[in-house]
C-alpha cells in the first residue's frame, strides 16, 4: 500500500498512482488472448470442404479469408496492447520506487527543517532573554534563530526528483 499523504512534496495524493501486478496482469491476458486469436486464425486457415460437405462447413469456409484477416488484426491490436501494459508495468513499478524513496527523503528533511526550526525558535528565544536582562541598546538581529539553507534545499531537491518521476 502506497502512502496517502504526499504534501510534504507539493502533491495532494499519490503522483505515481496504479498498481504494476494488476497492469502487468491485464498485459498478460492482452497477450493471452492474441494468442488464442492467432490460434482460431490457424485453425480457420485449415477449414477445407473436402471431407464435410455439411452447408454450415460450406458457408464458413467461404467467409473463412475475411475471419482470418479480422482474428490476425485482433491479434496484432491485443499483442501490442498487452506488450504495451507489460512494459508500462516494468516502468510504474520503477517509478513508484524512486518516488517512494523521494517522498522518505523528504518527510526525513522535512522533520530536520520542523526541529532547526523550534531550535532556532529556542536560541531565538534565549537571545531575546539575555539581551533584555542586558538592558536598552542590545538587540537581537531578526532571523538569528531561522532555518539553514540546506534543509530546503534538500527539501526542494526532493520535491523535483517526485515531480520528474
Amino acid at each position: 500500500m502506497r502512502p496517502v499523504d504526499w504534501s510534504v512534496v507539493g502533491f495532494s495524493g499519490d503522483p505515481v498512482a496504479g498498481d504494476p501486478v494488476v497492469v502487468r496482469d491485464g498485459g498478460r491476458r492482452y497477450v493471452g488472448v492474441a494468442e488464442r486469436l492467432g490460434r482460431c486464425a490457424q485453425v480457420l486457415r485449415g477449414l477445407e470442404a473436402g471431407a464435410s460437405q455439411s452447408e454450415s462447413v460450406a458457408g464458413l469456409v467461404e467467409v473463412k479469408d475475411g475471419l482470418v484477416d479480422e482474428a490476425m488484426r485482433a491479434e496484432g491490436r491485443y499483442r501490442a496492447a498487452g506488450a504495451a501494459l507489460e512494459a508500462y508495468a516494468v516502468v510504474l513499478d520503477r517509478v513508484q520506487v524512486e518516488s517512494l524513496g523521494a517522498l522518505q527523503v523528504a518527510v526525513g528533511a522535512g522533520l530536520e527543517v520542523e526541529a532547526a526550526e523550534r531550535e532556532g525558535a529556542y536560541w531565538q528565544q534565549r537571545a531575546t532573554e539575555v539581551a533584555g536582562s542586558m538592558g536598552a541598546g542590545v538587540e537581537v538581529p531578526a532571523g538569528a534563530g531561522g532555518v539553514s539553507d540546506p534543509g530546503m534545499e534538500e527539501l526542494g531537491r526532493c520535491q523535483r526528483l517526485v515531480e520528474r518521476a
